[in-house]
């Protein structure tokens, strides 16, 4: 008997899924073949962990989760090792490592960063895992301002500009950020058994189209009282960049180390690349987006929060 296939919109791609997908956006057209397919099949593993083949194929193999196969930037096949009831524990993968491979294998630049709409333009919050992205970029949904995408947002140029993609109306957040914002679990889906962290549906605020990327916040530890911020030029600038890009390694096994730095110089060469140092303190998100919202606005970083 057929699967049902779920068809609509990620990364300004069409996709075709036999997973479903919560969430994703209608497809531009019907009728055009997709740009991905996503099917449920077997694959081949030499065991855990991911490789890269010499075709640019990745493997991934999640124990107790499942396994993929990533090919030529079309298609990806997954076989589910989840318990019934948890798959979305298998979209965590589907939706990060596997996607993240596919926007490699197309030349498209996945930066790994939650990336708002703020007027005209798109910021995007990065920073290394943990650093409180998805929190501050909920902070900021909660402010009206719509979301691009969480975690993982892809990357295109046009004529020279670079255009951040929709993604998914979600944010996730650990348990403690929802309960200081009063919204309760329950019926929130999981991403892992491992992580205390839910997906949190943001459907009314979210773009939906390309955006012009305006800047990168990058978020780093300080220990003063005030958030600053710190505008970076040069090979600093281009550095920091480099070093958010999404799945970097399986990006230069797939597309080179050059190719990486020269859509970094790219992106350099067109947007504001800031350092926010600040305290990890909840109590503080407010300034922390307004300093994100001051960023957008003036198109250069201002030197403090206060």
């Amino acid at each position: 008997m057929p699967r049902e296939r779920h068809r609509g919109a990620l990364g300004g791609l069409t996709i075709e899924s036999e997973i479903g997908i919560p969430g994703l956006s209608s497809a531009a057209s019907d009728d055009a073949p997709a740009d991905v397919r996503i099917v449920i099949g077997r694959v081949a593993t030499s065991g855990p962990g991911q490789t890269i083949g010499p075709d640019g194929s990745l493997t991934l193999d999640v124990a107790d989760v499942g396994r993929f196969r990533v090919d030529g930037g079309r298609s990806i096949t997954v076989e589910p090792l989840v318990e019934p009831g948890r798959e979305s524990h298998l979209r965590t993968f589907l939706l990060g490592t596997a996607i993240g491979t596919i926007f490699h294998q197309r030349g498209i630049l996945p930066l790994h960063a939650s990336t708002l709409q703020i007027g005209d333009g798109a910021v995007a919050i990065a920073g290394s895992s943990g650093a409180g992205k998805s929190t501050l970029a909920h902070t900021l949904v909660q402010a009206g301002y719509p979301l691009i995408a969480d975690d993982v947002t892809p990357i295109t140029f046009a004529d020279g500009m670079p255009l951040a993609w929709p993604l998914l109306p979600q944010v996730k957040l650990w348990r403690d950020a929802l309960d200081r914002a009063a919204i309760a679990t329950s019926g929130l889906e999981t991403i892992a058994d491992r992580f205390d962290k839910y997906r949190l549906p943001t459907p009314g605020s979210f773009a939906t189209t390309p955006v012009p990327l305006r800047a990168v916040v990058v978020l780093s530890d300080a220990d003063g009282d005030e958030e600053v911020l710190d505008p970076l030029s040069g090979l600093h600038c281009l550095t920091t960049l480099r070093a958010q890009i999404y799945r970097s390694r399986i990006g230069e096994e797939i597309r080179g180390r050059d190719a990486l730095f020269f859509d970094a110089g790219r992106l350099a060469s067109r947007i504001v690349v800031a350092r926010l140092g600040r305290r990890r303190d909840t109590g503080r998100l407010l300034r922390l987006a307004a300093v994100v919202v001051k960023t957008a606005a003036c198109g250069m970083p201002a030197v403090s929060a206060a």
